[in-house]
């Protein structure tokens, strides 16, 4: 059952449409039945906006997609299928179509899984893009555990069964995990699992505990912290909300816990989320009564401060990063130096000196590795994430192949809650020192499924069998490097 939905929202972090003029996004959940069988939720949105529709008396009608779904198991394809979804009729000539909004739902087994979208325009076959999803599953032996969790658009009671239908409720995926500003709520659902055989018996109470977490300083925001009570169920199915109407644009984390009699965490998961919220503009009223008399900052000179105060980037918040441009742009020094000491007390409240000598350190290592001829080395794209993240585990240069432009391959092992993260630069111009981060599978970082096709120059690219563009070389040293 397919349905379509008015224009919504226009951006999502999850994945994109490698597309020429199609738009669109999509992310994935997986869930289990009460029998404890996986399948997976694959929710995408294409931008009405961005395919053809045909004039016919008056109505803008004959609109839709083509549909190929193509899914891999260890490398192996093991289902495939077609379908067309049709836009709704409408007689607006202005560019302002109902977005199309679909889901599919999936079994899944262990293993590694990868889907494969691609979308073709009814009305121009050569408008047409693609949507790859990795997932790796593994079985899930604890007594109790959570679902992914899916950020919902709206939400009805419903008796009905369907695919939209979880939980007693008719529920509209929200696609992506970016909140733009006109959106005010943050609604999600997930499912809670109990092993049969080392699970709690029926009626055992639990809490579930849900807050908002701060990405870069991983704070917990009071304002944005709830709790259920509840009892052990088959499936425990949750819906929750949060107003966002006064939170702030920046990267943040919903985290889910599970907490036992006891107050112990038995089970939790994070999900990340991005928000923009331009209403709320950064106050420095806030940094006004910080006492400085007696710090490390009050004797600074004025202009080491300012330059001080762009080192910081790396680090900030987007608040944070927006305050710093207004202090550098009024010069406005004993707030700048208030600024400046606040940002490090909230760091490491004990010793904010410390902890700023520290990165002052890191931020001249960089200077001296990565400046090129147009930026210091903390301004460049390698320079943030050194800075931002510290000394990847392993650096892969390679600015010999003769198929690709001079990259290289960052490989952290951890960053933070992360594991195995990776991140692709490369130099186009092949004449600086100034690599261009390319593409990262790290959170809240630049995704690009398109960065291989990127990586390599237009007249070192040959058609494939299925017409897309490929280096000869993309099978060998690239993917070693990659994969190393």
């Amino acid at each position: 059952m397919r349905f379509i939905f008015p224009l919504l929202f226009l951006f999502a972090i999850s994945f994109s449409l490698k597309a020429q003029k199609l738009q669109g996004y999509a992310s994935s959940s997986l869930f289990q039945t009460e029998e404890g069988e996986m399948f997976i939720e694959i929710y995408y949105n294409i931008n009405g906006n961005t395919i053809t529709y045909e004039d016919s008396l008056g109505q803008i009608t004959n609109a839709g997609v083509l549909v190929s779904l193509s899914t891999e198991k260890n490398d192996s394809v093991i289902y495939a299928d077609k379908f067309n979804l049709l836009a709704q009729t409408t007689t607006d000539s202005l560019n302002n179509h109902p977005n199309i909004i679909d889901q599919i739902r999936l079994k899944a087994d262990t293993g590694k899984y990868r889907y494969i979208l691609t979308v073709q325009d009814l009305n121009d076959t050569a408008n047409e893009g693609q949507i790859i999803i990795d997932r790796y599953f593994k079985e899930n032996t604890d007594s109790i555990f959570i679902s992914d969790l899916t950020f919902i658009e709206s939400k009805t009671p419903s008796t009905g069964t369907n695919n939209f239908i979880k939980g007693g409720y008719f529920l509209i995926p929200w696609v992506g995990n970016y909140f733009p500003g006109y959106i005010n709520r943050l609604n999600f659902y997930l499912e809670i699992y109990h092993n049969k055989l080392t699970g709690l018996p029926d009626g055992t109470p639990f809490l579930l505990s849900y807050y908002i977490e701060g990405f870069e300083k991983g704070n917990k925001l009071l304002k944005y912290s709830r709790f259920k009570r509840l009892t052990k169920e088959k499936v425990n199915a949750i819906i929750g909300e949060f107003d966002l109407s006064q939170l702030l644009s920046g990267n943040y984390f919903l985290v889910i816990e599970l907490k036992n009699a006891n107050n112990e965490i038995i089970a939790e998961k994070k999900v990340f989320f991005q928000r923009s919220n331009p209403a709320l503009e950064p106050s420095l009223e806030d940094y006004k009564n910080t006492y400085i008399q007696g710090t490390f900052v009050e004797n600074m000179h004025s202009d080491s401060v300012l330059r001080y105060l762009d080192y910081l980037y790396a680090r900030s918040t987007p608040r944070e990063l927006d305050m710093a441009a207004i202090l550098l742009k009024e010069r406005n020094d004993t707030l700048a130096r208030q600024f400046f000491y606040t940002f490090w007390s909230q760091r490491n409240y004990a010793n904010p000196e410390k902890e700023w000598l520290d990165y002052k350190k890191l931020v001249y290592q960089a200077n001296q590795t990565f400046h090129s001829q147009f930026d210091p080395g903390y301004r460049t794209d390698r320079g943030r994430v050194y800075l931002q993240y510290g000394k990847p585990n392993q650096i892969i240069n390679n600015s010999n192949n003769p198929d690709t432009y001079p990259y290289e391959v960052w490989h952290y092992y951890q960053l933070g809650q992360q594991s195995d993260r990776r991140f692709i630069y490369y130099e186009p111009t092949r004449i600086t020192n100034d690599y261009k981060l390319l593409h990262s599978d790290a959170l809240g970082e630049n995704t690009d499924p398109n960065w291989r096709d990127k990586l390599v120059p237009i007249d070192s690219r040959m058609p494939s069998i299925d017409g897309k563009n490929r280096s000869n070389n993309f099978g060998s040293q690239l993917e070693r490097d990659i994969n190393d």
